[in-house]
Parts: structure tokens; C-alpha cells; sequence
């Protein structure tokens, strides 16, 4: 309810955030337990460079409004939800486009 304290509190989570996911990352690779999937790697520039401009707003919007309630349980399936369909949806994007529309995406990621 403190907006003052939200303001200064999200940029340090979201910090945080991204260098524990790159330190349990690089862990989980250098061990062996997970590995590259090659899709996801080549589509990491245009899920960065695409999930906040149209998707990820709209998709939340959507699940909202199909998973209305408010119980805790529903509340953490939506927040854990999200992202992932929102990946997944970038994903399949990105694979539309390379498959059907090579040239416009090399444009629009900048040929990486």
C-alpha cells in the first residue's frame, strides 16, 4: 500500500531477480543437469525485444478475465502462468516468422 516504498523496493527485487536466475542458470549447465535448447537460445533477442510491447500486457488481461478469482492458489497460478505462455507465445512467433518470413525477421531483430 506504501507506493514510496514499492518505487524503490521493485528495481532492487527485479535485480536480484535476474542475477539468481543467471547464477542457478550457469550452475545447472556447467553440472550437466540441463542444457541449451537450441529454439529457445536463437529466439531469446525477439522474446526479450517482444514480450512487453503487446503480449505480455494483453495476456494477462485475457487470463484475468478467464481465471477471475481471487484465491491465493488461482492468484500463484497466474503469476507462475504468465510468463510461460507469454514465452511460449514469442516462441511460436519467432518460428512462424522464421519459417514463412526469414527476411523480416532478420530485419527486425538486427541479424542476431
Amino acid at each position: 500500500t506504501n507506493y514510496e516504498v514499492y518505487r524503490w523496493l521493485l528495481p532492487i527485487y527485479i535485480v536480484s531477480g535476474i542475477i539468481t536466475a543467471v547464477n542457478i542458470s550457469a550452475t545447472l549447465l556447467e553440472k550437466g543437469k540441463v542444457r541449451v535448447i537450441g529454439l529457445l537460445a536463437q529466439a531469446s533477442f525477439f522474446i526479450y525485444v517482444s514480450h512487453g510491447v503487446q503480449i505480455l500486457g494483453r495476456l494477462s488481461q485475457v487470463i484475468n478475465k478467464v481465471i477471475p478469482s481471487e484465491n491465493q492458489f488461482v492468484l500463484v497460478f497466474k503469476y507462475l502462468a504468465t510468463p510461460i505462455l507469454c514465452v511460449s507465445i514469442c516462441v511460436f512467433i519467432y518460428w512462424l516468422m522464421r519459417k514463412f518470413t526469414p527476411k523480416i525477421l532478420e530485419i527486425l531483430t538486427g541479424s542476431r
